[in-house]
């Protein structure tokens, strides 16, 4: 097992990944040794096999027998790894909050790529500063964190820093056997150069990027593509052959699944056309609202987003029929209403808040099924049971929506006559506020009983009182009486609850 084990490294660091996966995926994942364990899972995750890496570490980490073995901190870092590449962050971070990163490094890295998946790059350099001089971490890991800390800065906008580390990696790497780093290294540069605004090298920078990546050609294709683009833009300024361009780009990234570049021309279009509908979209379509800092610097700095955006299918411009809105889970015109705490709409509250990729199994577990972990063998037929059921709801209420299993999740595109209206506050909001503005709606500032609650929310008297109580404490409503003179008011105007 020693010997495949540093072959299949090898492998990894000079790029042969495709033959790493056959050799992988060969295997008996539950009779790997413990001793191995890690050493194997690492080597899943980074070609692409991020379910084998979960498989060959859960029995490890979540054993039937409780107590029947105290995983260790290296095991623990490389499951919450593996649980941060099929979207299960949450389990993710409280693995890593277990860890002493003092004694065991990769903790502070697996921190860092937890804040890389919140757009949150600036937070992340903190962990990734320690990584690269703590003197336990190895010298290929050394040099993966170097990269990873420029990859980082760039976005900070720390470019000059940016630069220099990438020198220093680009005159340490060995060409021969760090093909993969180098060539990230050269793309890295390249976005350095150009946001600092020295084109010319800019251009050197891409121009060995693309001599060197010689591994997945189709999609690094186009993001070399977009950078040669958006080159040619701040050199030359706008014009319609450019806008032309990044729309061609945009369109060859959807038919090859390539979700992350169809927002990064949304991005660019909306800087090169100054749109402000692109704008709302971008930060109302996308998930984490430090998505928002991208827009320093630009034309967008100090507007603020609209508070709401109707989503429809791409491409669709006349207003569709049918609308859910979110804000109070239910149609438009009325004709559909979905319980806040019903499987249908915490599904569709989920899947709404990206407009743009799709969503991983463990995202849709985590926002289903609070406080369980993660289940190789069980937790991907549940979710499969859910967005089943959602399917058939969706369209036995009529409405036009494409539910797929993208090769990365689960992707949700409303489609032509159909739209979904989102809000920026609802991000970050408890779903329970969608019964207080039915009561709000309903009732106003006037005063109501728990039976008159329970009959605008559809609830029981007991589900209707846990609410309102609910409620009270957030500061939401007002309560007044005892007994059976109870009554209960929306105090002032409804905001986020917390």
């Amino acid at each position: 097992m020693d010997k495949l084990l540093k072959t299949l490294e090898s492998q990894v660091r000079a790029g042969e990944h495709q033959l790493v996966r056959k050799q992988v995926s060969s295997l008996n994942y539950d009779k790997i040794p413990r001793p191995y364990a890690v050493r194997m899972s690492s080597i899943a995750r980074r070609v692409g096999l991020e379910y084998v890496s979960i498989r060959i570490m859960n029995h490890l980490i979540r054993p039937k027998i409780e107590g029947r073995w105290i995983p260790t901190p290296e095991e623990y870092a490389e499951y919450a790894r593996a649980l941060l590449m099929i979207g299960s962050y949450k389990e993710a971070g409280s693995l890593l909050a277990k860890i002493n990163a003092e004694q065991l490094p990769q903790a502070l890295l697996f921190k860092a790529f937890l804040l890389f998946g919140q757009w949150n790059y600036l937070e992340s350099l903190q962990y990734l500063r320690k990584y690269v001089i703590h003197p336990q971490v190895e010298p290929y890991q050394r040099l993966v964190g170097k990269l990873n800390l420029a990859a980082a800065l760039v976005p900070s906008g720390h470019y000059n820093e940016a630069i220099d580390l990438l020198s220093e990696l680009e005159s340490t790497l060995d060409p021969q056997k760090q093909l993969v780093l180098l060539s990230n290294t050269f793309e890295v540069r390249t976005q350095a150069e150009l946001f600092r605004g020295d084109y010319a090298k800019a251009k050197i920078y891409l121009d060995r990027a693309r001599s060197t990546h010689s591994f997945g050609q189709q999609i690094m294709g186009l993001i070399f593509k977009k950078w040669q683009i958006i080159l040619d833009w701040k050199i030359k300024g706008n014009s319609s052959s450019i806008e032309d361009a990044i729309i061609k780009l945009q369109d060859h990234a959807r038919e090859n699944s390539f979700y992350e570049l169809v927002r990064d021309c949304d991005y660019y279009r909306s800087q090169m056309t100054e749109n402000a509908d692109l704008y709302d979209r971008l930060i109302l379509g996308t998930a984490h609202p430090n998505y928002g800092l991208r827009f320093r610097n630009t034309v967008f700095e100090d507007r603020k987003a609209s508070a709401s955006y109707l989503w429809m299918g791409d491409g669709s411009t006349s207003a569709p029929e049918q609308v859910i809105d979110m804000a109070n889970a239910k149609s438009i015109d009325g004709s559909l209403i979905l319980k806040p705490k019903q499987i249908h709409y915490q599904l569709i509250r989920l899947l709404s808040t990206d407009f743009y990729r799709p969503f991983k199994l463990g995202e849709v577990f985590e926002s289903l099924f609070e406080d369980q972990y993660f289940d190789p063998h069980s937790s991907p037929q549940r979710v499969y049971m859910a967005v089943s059921r959602l399917r058939s709801f969706l369209k036995k209420a009529g409405y036009a929506a494409n539910l797929t299993d993208a090769s990365e999740g689960y992707l949700f595109r409303p489609t032509s006559g159909f739209g979904v209206l989102v809000h920026k506050e609802m991000k970050d909001e408890d779903p329970r506020m969608v019964y207080i503005r039915r009561l709000q709606g309903e009732f106003g500032f006037d005063d109501f009983n728990s039976a008159q609650a329970g009959g605008v929310l559809d609830l029981s008297a007991r589900q209707s009182i846990t609410i309102l109580n609910w409620a009270i404490a957030n500061d939401l409503i007002l309560q007044s009486g005892r007994g059976k003179a109870t009554h209960y008011s929306i105090k002032g105007r409804t905001t986020k609850a917390a």
